[in-house]
């Protein structure tokens, strides 16, 4: 009984330091892809699948970790469902990882892709993901920063495919990198994807085609309610790209 009561007692004090897992739960509702207990069992499964070992190593972490996040969204395309992942752990800095799952019956997911960790680039950061259906797959927007003390994010814009597996080969999925430049802001940063630097970024479904847009004027922060231009790509299907469009620059007065 002894041997018992002590054991129960190390559990508890173990449970006690465990670090809670945040998660960042889509925007928009994914009732119409999961139910309640398929997105129950969904973030179980995240939560025994979050590497910290791996986001230790590259925050070269010393010490309890103070912070574990779990940034997410839902997508269908192909006939399959799919979760995007942004694992985050914080040490005496935040280190993040892309991952993409396929979403098995129950709502488990499969891993499929994995990307190098990042270091954040705000130390008062947040994760952003979004997806847009265009045709049978999704453009997947992923932001970083903004609603901290800077209006400036990081973004990357993106689409995949599932490479079906066979006996002794798992499955895995390519990504296709379609984030674009903007001409004047250049930025070096550690990201998982290009990088687009600038403000007011958004991706927006419209009947034929998907718009990105993003505005790259720098500002002094005591005039923050200065116009701002913003500039359009729209999403050409055949190419799977986004294209620079001809319209003309839009003032903006508040990019967030």
């Amino acid at each position: 009984m002894l041997r018992i009561a002590t054991i129960l007692l190390l559990f508890c004090a173990q449970s006690a330091y465990s670090q809670a897992i945040e998660f960042v739960r889509p925007i928009g509702s994914v009732a119409h892809l999961l139910s309640i207990r398929q997105e129950q069992n969904l973030e179980r499964t995240l939560g025994e699948l979050f590497p910290a070992r791996t986001l230790r190593r590259s925050a070269r972490g010393i010490g309890k970790i103070t912070e574990e996040r779990i940034t997410y969204d839902v997508l269908k395309q192909h006939g399959a469902k799919y979760a995007i992942v942004i694992f985050t752990g914080s040490w005496k800095q935040e280190v993040c990882q892309l991952a993409i799952f396929r979403i098995e019956a129950g709502g488990y997911p499969a891993p499929l892709h994995h990307s190098k960790c990042w270091q954040s680039n705000y130390a008062d950061s947040y994760h952003e993901i979004q997806s847009r259906g265009f045709g049978k797959e999704s453009v997947v927007l992923i932001k970083e920063g903004e609603n901290g003390s800077s209006p400036f994010v990081i973004a990357s814009v993106f689409t995949f495919r599932e490479r079906k597996g066979s006996e002794g080969n798992p499955s895995s999925c390519s990504i296709n990198d379609l984030t674009p430049m903007l001409p004047r802001l250049k930025a070096l940063v550690d990201f998982p994807l290009k990088a687009l630097y600038g403000q007011a970024v958004k991706l927006e479904k419209y009947p034929d085609h998907l718009r990105l847009q993003a505005a790259d004027v720098e500002l002094s922060w005591n005039k923050s309610n200065a116009a701002k231009s913003i500039k359009f790509w729209n999403y050409e299907k055949p190419s799977r790209k986004f294209v620079l469009t001809n319209e003309e620059s839009v003032p903006v007065v508040d990019g967030r």
